[in-house]
């Protein structure tokens, strides 16, 4: 029969030991684990709470925002409706006011120019008052 070395059994041995320990420390590790996540449980609802609450906050301002947005766009849309009516009234006004201007601008332009020459009339005949010199 064949025998087993010794230097074979010993390093069995040590393997043997090795594996133990690290069984051991990896059921410590797997337990102190364990424990920590049934201690976090409380703190993991509570989160989840807060979570839920963040989404329903979230949810309402984003139905509040999509509600602004819809009464924006219709204020645009019922202020752009109302400028282009204006611009067309000021328009069609400015088009019917052209020829009534037109005919107008002559008797304007000679009032003007009676002004003026009144004016400078006045000027020539107001009486030159003496220059007072500031000290």
């Amino acid at each position: 029969m064949t025998e087993i070395p010794i230097w074979w059994l010993v390093v069995s041995a040590l393997f043997f030991v090795v594996n133990l320990v690290v069984l051991v420390v990896l059921a410590v590790i797997g337990l102190k684990v364990v424990k920590m996540l049934e201690e976090s449980k409380p703190q993991l609802a509570e989160l989840n709470v807060k979570v839920n609450r963040l989404v329903d906050t979230v949810q309402s301002t984003a139905a509040k925002v999509d509600d602004v947005a819809s009464s924006v766009r219709q204020t645009t849309q019922t202020v752009g409706t109302k400028a282009s009516n204006a611009a067309g009234v000021f328009e069609n006004a400015s088009m019917a006011a052209g020829p009534l201007l037109s005919k107008l601008v002559p008797g304007i332009n000679i009032a003007m120019v009676a002004l003026k020459a009144f004016r400078a009339f006045q000027a020539h005949r107001a009486p030159k008052l003496p220059k007072v010199s500031k000290k």
